[in-house]
Formats: C-alpha cells, structure tokens, sequence
C-alpha cells in the first residue's frame, strides 16, 4: 500500500505536520553476522589537533576514482581516501576545504562546515555548507552574556553553496561572499540573542522532475518554526536559486536579512517539517533504496531517512518513504520508529551518540547522492550506519526486514 499523502498544514505556526498513516511494515535493523567497526579513531588518525569529527559523514567518489570520506569540522577539512569506503586512510597532506573566518554575521562566511557534495560529473561537484557566526569570540560587540551555553547563545546559522572543478578534490565557496549565500533567516543578528538560522545539511538527491532537493534544519526565532525545511532548485551553480517550502509548493525565497531595504520576515520564512514527525532529528540523512537484483522484495520502502535520536539515549531515529520519488518523499514519511544501537554503556563513559547516518560501499551512484541503500534486505545488504561517540566514527552493518529486530549485542570494548 502507498503511504498516505495527506499533509496538515497548521498555518498559524508555519509547520507541516505529516498526517498519521499507516506504519511502515519495514524495520531498520543489524546484520546478525556484523560487530561494530571503528572507522575514524581521534587519537591515532587525527591529522592535528582540531581535525575532529563534528558533522555528519559524508562520502563521494572524485573524478579520478577515489573514494573521500568526512565528517567536516571547521578548522581545516582533511578526508580519509582509498579505492571504497571499506578501505580508507587519512590523508593529512591535502586540505579539501577550509572556513573562510570572516569576523561579520553579515558576510555569512564564518565558521563553515561542509556537509553535502553532489558529484555532477569527472570534473564538476557542488556542497552546501553549513556556517556559523560565534559572536561570543568577539565580546561585547556582538555577545556580552556570560553564559555557559556557547553554540546556543550569540550564534547564527546560515547555508551557502561551494564548488570542486578539480573532480571534487578541493572545493571552494561558489561566489565571493556573501553572494554564496543559500539560505538565511530573515532576521539580522541582534547581540546577545539566542542561536537562529538556517543549517545541518542533508544530503542532495536529484528528482524525477529534475530539480535538486534538501533538507535543512530550522532553529526557531519569531514567525519562523524550528524543524526541517525542505529547498529545492533547478541548478546547484546558482545560489539565489533555491526556494523554501510554503506547505503546497517550493515558493519561499530565503533572502539577505542585510540587504536594503530590510525584508518583511514574515514573507521570507520556510514552511518545515515539525520534528515530532522526523524524530526530533536537526540533522537528517534521506537515503534511496536501491534493489538490487530482481530478488528484492517489491514492498520494499523507496527511502529511509535517519536522524538523531533521544538525547542521552543510544538511539537513531528512522523514518521510510514509498513515495516513488524524492519530490513526493521529502515531504511525505511514515511515522517515526527508533533503532537501539546497543551503545549506551559505552556513551556513558565516551559522550552521547551524534551524527548517525546510513553509507553503502557498493552504492553505484557513489557522489550523485551520497550513496543508495544498494540491496538493502538481509540476503544482500551491504549498508552501513554510521555513528559519532566522542569524536570517534564507528560503523556497522545494517538491513530492513519486516521482522522487529531483536535486543542489540553488548557494545564494543
């Protein structure tokens, strides 16, 4: 059966809540047969001090045929390389990307993480980046509060577009900026205030129709709700392309708050996804099924898409869509259901679990969207979940079956 399509639009506070449907008779669990693998330890694979995990992993293949694979920070982005994602290693002699540490809110060129790569083809490939202005690092013109929640106080979110024509060797912001400018809340930063903004990137699938679609994460300030904003655009090469989801359709233009005359915020706002729906998650991952063989279940969901769980809890949120293609399934997922990772002993002695998403090594659209689930049922899945605990990455073999998965193994020593 199709997945319900109805969506209710509250209006009053500019969230789409996804209707109750039926539940998705799909499971995300662990191969039996799979452990949890450590991929990136911080210690012994660091190329320096600041080369820390903290962001989602991403992963794509350059035009000379090497796998990278990141989870940006931004100080300096190094990537593990090599023939797939089953055999890397960090290469700490070639920067891929590096913030721009711009001291204004409204250059939008800050502290940049990047978090999205589609490969277009051997030479050309596109990123959105995540940005963000600290303004506690420059007291007391832009933050005076002595606070103990830095990230949450005198900070703005925003996004912006870059650009690889080395085959997705080295990328660089797309325009001078603040013309790299993707999406920014119509709201001037205000000293002392709390986060706001536009970022945590998923990744970029390309739809049926042609067009480009995302999700980004919406931190809540005045008319504009927090959740996911779905964007779209016809071209990744302009910036001033992309339009923010009004509830039926992509016409929201995410304008400069900056710019003169100053806009009407209420007009500049993105319709999102209440996070009741997504799993709480401000950093989701949408992935593709892809069956593999004519032996693949025909139920089988079109995408799964992840997202953090329960804070303080081993849990990653997932949600499936039988929408035939991404412009229906972005906005259109079953209701939510949570995987335990059976990592909280060790969370409780190395940090909480973040950034979990799904990669698959045998993907064969490997950078067009991040990888596919290639084959994702238990005879044949090659997909792994990715996870970050304290700065290291681990991963581990996962499938969908319409079974429950049973009680997670012991974690890892």
């Amino acid at each position: 059966k199709m997945l319900p399509a109805l969506l209710l639009l509250l209006a009053a506070r500019r969230v789409l809540s996804l209707a109750p449907g039926e539940d998705s008779p799909w499971y995300l669990g662990f191969s039996t047969s799979s452990q949890w693998e450590l991929v990136f330890n911080r210690t012994a694979d660091a190329c320096w001090e600041h080369d820390t995990p903290d962001s989602m992993p991403i992963a794509w293949r350059t035009g000379s045929g090497t796998v990278y694979f990141v989870s940006a920070g931004s100080m300096g982005l190094f990537a593990s390389m090599g023939p797939s994602l089953d055999n890397l290693k960090r290469n700490c002699s070639h920067v891929v990307f590096n913030s721009t540490f711009d001291l204004t809110p409204q250059s939008f060129a800050n502290f940049q993480w990047l978090q999205s790569v589609f490969m277009v083809n051997q030479t050309t490939a596109y990123a959105l980046i995540h940005n963000e202005f600290h303004g506690w690092l420059q007291e007391p013109q832009y933050c005076t509060v002595n606070d103990t929640r830095e990230g949450n106080i005198c900070n703005m979110w925003s996004t912006g577009l870059g650009k690889s024509t080395d085959g997705g060797s080295t990328f660089h912001l797309i325009n001078k900026p603040p013309l790299h400018r993707v999406a920014t809340a119509p709201f001037v930063f205000v000293k002392d205030q709390d986060n706001f903004g536009y970022g945590a990137i998923s990744s970029i699938l390309q739809g049926d129709d042609g067009y480009f679609y995302v999700l980004i994460g919406a931190v809540k300030k005045d008319m504009q709700p927090g959740g996911l904003c779905p964007l779209r655009t016809p071209s990744l090469e302009d910036p001033t392309a992309f339009r923010a989801w009004d509830g039926t359709d992509y016409t929201v233009r995410l304008v400069d708050p900056f710019s003169q005359p100053p806009p009407d915020p209420a007009q500049h706002v993105c319709v999102t996804l209440s996070a009741e729906d997504v799993g709480h998650s401000t950093h989701p991952n949408p992935r593709k099924v892809v069956a593999k063989d004519s032996s693949a279940p025909a139920s089988l969901p079109s995408f799964v898409m992840i997202g953090d769980g329960v804070v303080n809890q081993a849990l990653v949120s997932y949600t499936t869509s039988l929408a035939p293609n991404i412009a229906k399934a972005i906005t259109s997922w079953s209701p939510v259901r949570y995987l335990d990772t059976g990592l909280q002993s060790y969370m409780s002695r190395e940090g909480r679990l973040v950034y979990p998403v799904l990669l698959d090594s045998a993907s064969p659209e490997l950078g067009s969207d991040n990888f596919a689930m290639f084959g994702a049922s238990a005879s044949n899945s090659s997909a792994y979940l990715y996870v970050n605990i304290a700065r290291n990455i681990w991963r581990r073999k996962v499938q969908l079956s319409t079974v429950a998965p049973p009680p997670p193994p012991p974690p890892p020593p």
